[in-house]
């Protein structure tokens, strides 16, 4: 599927996001480049300063596991979201129990009773039918349709249009035609899947190759079509969703919320893994990741069921040499839980919903939206955090037992903030989309997540005084420069 025709600034998502772009641009002028400086430093310092401790809410009480067995599949996978307490920065108003449309209860007998037949047909994917199969399938959903069943009506337009989408013939053409029709009588309805149907015949009719099969003058408006395409996306329907993702000029942290809006909708560890990918400090990212997201997101994925992918990732991400300190045992333990049997992990349902509580969250340190990736990992310019745990410049202030050894872990950071500063390009500056959207990421993260906590310095230590022109010591460097010699 080939990504949305429509321009970004034409999608109502982004032009509400550009908006607020815009006017947060006009609220600051800056006359040079120790300004923006000043900016970008106040932004972490208050980042760091706005961390606030959370209770262990990942754990599991006796009731919450009682409750838990009595669910059904779906509703278990809804209770491990709910847990986690992961929320999307981008669709703030969507959760496991977002229901973008609801259709009316009162139906026919006749179309409870049709449309119910069809379904269990569908249990099988249609295209696996046999076109017996699937012609019965489709009477039944025309039956329940032709009693005012709206819901069938759906499935019916939706299913016609895969069917006949690549058909010659008249039979195909009579299809998306019948199709076409659903979609124009239920327009007005306000229904996600036809807004998107809609979009889709106008997508297919501005496609020569696939429009002239059946020499159709499909009547459809354009400006209909941008605003069918826009209430899809807003609405999270899938389609639409993965449309945005493969639209070019999206950034990793835009593509990271797309993805997140799926996963809480549709309850998807698929979603809920590629989302940490482009969250994270691994995978596809490059700046501006969320490190608590990372963690939080692949967490989630292993808890609805995903042993491969994402346990894999969080494998690495836990290992001795990632870019997260963690100890070698726990990597370990990690290593031989992996190659334990479904039975031997407790997994009920396929689910891990205690995964939390077998690998307890450790302190993160996530300096905020203006620290990119190489204040994590290093570059060629300066050392990141676990760079310089690793090579001895600093003890890693999440195991250090004294104030004076954190003190110097946050002040040799902030020397190391100032260094990796150093060398960008600051002739233009605006403050842009990923920025704002990284800033709004964080808020949504002050109080951290159950499954994904920050490490929060001691408040005497956040309230030191910051020299927001020193970088790297003399002393520092050679430290540095020692490690890189072992190294190699």
């Amino acid at each position: 599927m080939r990504g949305a025709i429509f321009r970004f600034e034409e999608v109502n998502l982004w032009k509400r996001f550009l908006a607020e772009v815009e006017q947060n641009n006009l609220n600051y002028h800056f006359k040079n480049k120790q300004e923006i400086l000043e900016y970008e430093f106040r932004a972490i310092l208050n980042t760091l300063r706005s961390y606030q401790n959370t209770l262990d809410d990942y754990k599991w009480n006796e009731q919450e596991k009682r409750e838990f067995k009595t669910l059904s599949f779906e509703n278990q996978k809804k209770m491990i979201i709910r847990k986690s307490k992961i929320k999307s920065t981008l669709f703030p108003y969507v959760n496991v129990d977002y229901v973008p449309y609801t259709y009316p209860n009162r139906i026919s007998d006749l179309a409870q009773k049709s449309y119910t037949k069809a379904q269990e047909i569908l249990q099988e994917n249609f295209d696996s039918l046999t076109l017996e199969s699937q012609n019965e399938v489709l009477h039944l959903l025309r039956v329940a349709y032709q009693e005012k069943y709206l819901k069938a009506g759906v499935e019916l337009a939706k299913l016609l249009f895969k069917k006949s989408f690549l058909g010659y013939g008249d039979i195909a053409k009579r299809e998306i035609l019948e199709s076409l029709k659903i979609v124009k009588d239920l327009l007005n309805e306000g229904i996600p899947e036809i807004s998107y149907l809609y979009y889709q015949f106008y997508k297919w009719s501005t496609d020569p190759y696939r429009s002239s099969h059946f020499d159709i003058q499909f009547e459809l408006s354009r400006e209909k079509a941008q605003e069918c395409y826009s209430h899809a996306l807003d609405c999270i329907v899938w389609e639409a969703i993965d449309e945005e993702i493969q639209r070019p000029e999206n950034e990793n942290l835009f593509i990271a919320e797309l993805f997140l809006a799926a996963a809480l909708r549709y309850q998807s560890p698929f979603a809920f893994y590629k989302a940490a990918l482009y969250y994270g400090t691994g995978g596809y990212a490059t700046s501006c990741a969320s490190i608590m997201m990372y963690h939080a997101c692949l967490r989630c994925a292993i808890s609805l069921g995903d042993m491969e992918s994402a346990f894999l990732e969080f494998y690495a991400a836990m290992s001795p040499s990632s870019d997260v300190i963690f100890s070698a045992g726990r990597w370990e333990l990690l290593q031989r839980y992996y190659h334990k049997t479904p039975e031997q992990k407790g997994l009920i349902n396929g689910l891990d919903p205690y995964f939390n509580i077998k690998f307890p969250p450790k302190g993160l340190i996530d300096l905020g939206p203006f620290a990119n990736l190489n204040l994590q990992r290093g570059n060629s310019h300066s050392p990141g955090i676990v760079h310089a745990i690793r090579s001895g410049l600093i003890k890693d202030p999440r195991k250090s037992k004294t104030i004076e050894e954190i003190k110097e872990a946050y002040l040799t950071i902030w020397r190391m903030i100032v260094e990796n500063f150093k060398n960008f390009n600051y002739s233009k500056y605006t403050i842009s989309a990923n920025n704002l959207l990284s800033q709004k990421l964080v808020e949504n993260l002050i109080n951290t997540l159950p499954c994904a906590k920050s490490y929060i310095f001691p408040q005497e230590i956040l309230q030191l005084q910051i020299d927001f022109t020193q970088g790297l010591t003399k002393k520092d460097r050679e430290v540095i420069g020692q490690y890189e010699e072992t190294m190699w």
